[in-house]
């Protein structure tokens, strides 16, 4: 049975500033740090943008009982997709999958302005793992990385639109 999750977290820039980033191939080119295990792919889409990521990855960082049932060859793919701002809003689809790992996770997410100048995140979705026995303990895990992603999201962000300062 897939594990829903939801996620909120609150940036302290303005929506504007926020979806400017999303939308923005160079903050994710920089926040990436493409080398030769990560290839990105853009999409502009009428005022938002796609924003693919494929890695290969060693399955012995993962956690013994994923190690267990992994299958060859480690792939992981991430999509982001934001649309365009409209109305201090903007609507936004998260998901991931892997080879070697029958995983999925598909997530809606939403920015929003919160009035004070600030900016909501809102990610709300499931995590679904095809595996007897041991795939809802890895739903679990995959549960804690989403979250944890998110968070690093947030801080990636406001890395992003921090000015620096002399």
């Amino acid at each position: 049975m897939p594990k829903k999750f939801e996620v909120d977290t609150e940036l302290d820039f303005p929506v504007e500033q926020v979806h400017g980033a999303l939308t923005d191939e160079a903050y994710w080119r920089r926040r990436l740090r493409v080398n030769d295990n990560v290839d990105v792919q853009f999409d502009r889409t009428g005022g938002g943008l796609a924003v693919t990521i494929t890695e290969s990855t060693d399955p012995e960082q993962f956690p013994a009982v994923v190690r267990a049932v992994i299958r060859g060859p480690m792939t992981v793919r991430r999509s982001d997709s934001w649309g365009p701002l409209a109305d201090g809003r903007a609507d936004g689809t998260i998901g991931g999958s892997s080879t070697g790992l029958p995983v999925t996770i598909d997530a809606a997410a939403e920015l929003s302005g919160n009035g004070d100048g600030c900016t909501r995140l809102r990610v709300r979705g499931q995590v679904r793992v095809k595996i007897p026995l041991v795939g809802g303990q890895i739903e679990m895990l995959a549960k804690q990385m989403v979250v944890k992603l998110v968070e690093r999201d947030r801080e990636e962000l406001t890395a992003w639109l921090t000015p620096e300062t002399d």
